[in-house]
């Protein structure tokens, strides 16, 4: 399975390869879609990345030196 990761314009969209319908995925988001039809889709690089959605860290107290809160 390829993992395709939305980061196109619209908040959401349905995807639907090859007449299959995949599913609805938010921006941001990842979705699956079956090797075969991943292979039969050329993919705007502008609209849809590999892998999955980029997480952001969160600051802990181990981040700011183990002094707690400023």
């Amino acid at each position: 399975m390829a993992l395709k990761r939305y980061i196109g314009p619209l908040e959401s969209v349905r995807l639907c390869v090859a007449g299959y319908e995949i599913g609805t995925v938010e921006q941001g988001g990842s979705i699956f879609v079956p090797d075969e039809l991943a292979k039969l889709t050329e993919w705007q690089a502008d609209h849809w990345a590999d892998g999955a959605p980029v997480v952001t860290a969160k600051s802990t107290k181990a981040d700011s030196g183990g002094k707690g809160e400023v």
